[in-house]
């Protein structure tokens, strides 16, 4: 079936997916954002349909966000140290925001109340409703982007880089001077810092290391650890189940691997010991880089391609197997 699928004719830069949202009377349905050169789309995730489009001035896109509920899009233009925001309803653009921060961006956030700028050494926090600094904080050379923070707005604690290579720790953007101690993950450069939707682990990995670690937060305790197939040395990217049940890890190779999480509690000992067992891969048979989350609905996984196709896949835990359930090719016609 994928043989049948012309090419898109542009090439998708930067994405993003943003999870549903139960209202007081309406439910938002999953979705995810997508930049190409000149433009910026909104589409639904549990289908792939076109929601939105949006001509732009922009050639290539480093980062593209947006939240669920919101019709404001944040972009940040290849190489260029400012963020722009866009409505996405209205295809107009609204303010440029000029980061501090000289270095280059590695990568970038937004949440409901603030725009996080990560730096090659520093980290900013903005608040997004006046477009002042939170606060900043310094860290080692970051040349991946290696930051979480949960999405929940009531949550303030994020995960960054220390100041010695392979280390992280804790930050909390509204009180900077509470201080946690610092973790030795690995020898070399953390790439992905990961956090969990609850908030309770951080994974952490290191490109040319085959394994994956996860802690518990605030602690620092290491609570389990995932092995990579040894042709697998790191993770390109790694995301956890909106219901802490289950992790994928997407490796340089462009190869994805699905995990079962388990968690029980030992009441006697206070503990919550967590279980981790594999159950299947997943690849494009062109070997061709593509952007994987959960989505809302439970065992499944969103693929979208740089070539523009959406894949729908579904875990059958009867099988154990992933299954494609649907795929087609993202429009990006922008109306005349």
């Amino acid at each position: 079936m994928l043989g049948l699928f012309r090419r898109a004719k542009k090439r998708i830069c930067a994405f993003t997916y943003t999870h549903s949202q139960e209202l007081f009377n309406d439910r938002i349905s999953d979705m995810f954002c997508v930049a190409f050169e000149n433009g910026f789309a909104v589409f639904d995730g549990d289908n792939g349909n076109l929601k939105s489009i949006v001509q732009s001035p922009y050639v290539d896109t480093s980062f593209i966000k947006t939240i669920n509920s919101s019709n404001i899009v944040a972009i940040v233009p290849k190489d260029e140290g400012k963020i722009h925001l866009w409505d996405r309803n209205k295809g107009t653009f609204l303010c440029e925001i000029l980061i501090k921060e000289r270095t280059r961006m590695t990568n970038f956030f937004f949440r409901p109340d603030c725009l996080i700028a990560i730096n090659l050494n520093s980290i900013n926090f903005i608040n997004f409703f006046n477009q002042t600094q939170i606060s900043s904080v310094i860290t080692s050379t970051n040349l991946f982007g290696a930051f979480d923070m949960p999405f929940n707005f009531s949550s303030e604690i994020s995960a960054i880089l220390s100041h010695n290579v392979g280390c992280f720790t804790f930050y909390s953007y509204i009180n900077p001077d509470m201080r946690f101690h610092e973790i030795k993950a690995f020898n070399k450069d953390i790439n992905i810092l990961k956090i969990s939707p609850n908030g309770k682990i951080v994974a952490v990995s290191s490109l040319g290391h085959s394994k994956v670690k996860c802690y518990r937060i605030p602690s620092g305790e290491e609570v389990f650890t995932v092995t990579l197939p040894i042709s697998d040395k790191g993770a390109a990217a790694i995301e956890f189940d909106r219901y802490d049940s289950a992790l994928l890890i997407v490796t340089p190779s462009n190869a994805l691997y699905l995990y079962s999480m388990k968690v029980t509690v030992d009441v006697a000992r206070s503990l919550t010991p967590i279980s981790i067992r594999y159950d299947d891969h997943f690849s494009l048979p062109s070997s061709e880089f593509f952007w994987a989350h959960f989505g809302s609905r439970a065992n499944t996984i969103i693929v979208v391609s740089q070539s523009g196709v959406y894949r729908k896949l579904k875990f059958d835990s009867n099988c154990k197997n992933l299954k494609v359930k649907e795929e087609k090719l993202l429009d990006f016609d922008i109306p005349a």
